[in-house]
């Protein structure tokens, strides 16, 4: 787990559901660190290995990204989805 914020409160969060050793979270990932350039959010992995109900839920679709409790993709970042809903919170605009 890993948690790369930006250090703001007002920051959107990012919840990303993954997995060790898991290629599609790895370019996920590197998508993700790309949108950065475009919108100031922090990004929370959490590794579902080992945890039941986490597993069940996300098992088949990892990487699965959230905000907000709103999934906007599963195992291939939808990057014109992501960057609406974070074009729509307040404090993802960068200074």
């Amino acid at each position: 787990m890993a948690d790369t914020s930006n250090d703001s409160s007002s920051a959107p969060e990012l919840l990303c559901f993954s997995r060790p050793e898991c290629e599609l979270c790895d370019v996920m990932r590197a998508q993700l660190e790309d949108l950065r350039r475009e919108f100031h959010f922090s990004l929370r992995e959490i590794d579902i290995t080992g945890r039941a109900e986490l597993e069940r839920e996300y098992a088949l679709c990892v990487p699965v990204l959230e905000l907000e409790g709103r999934r906007l993709s599963e195992g291939r970042l939808d990057a014109e989805r992501v960057r609406q809903a974070l074009a729509r919170h307040p404090g993802s605009a960068l200074p």
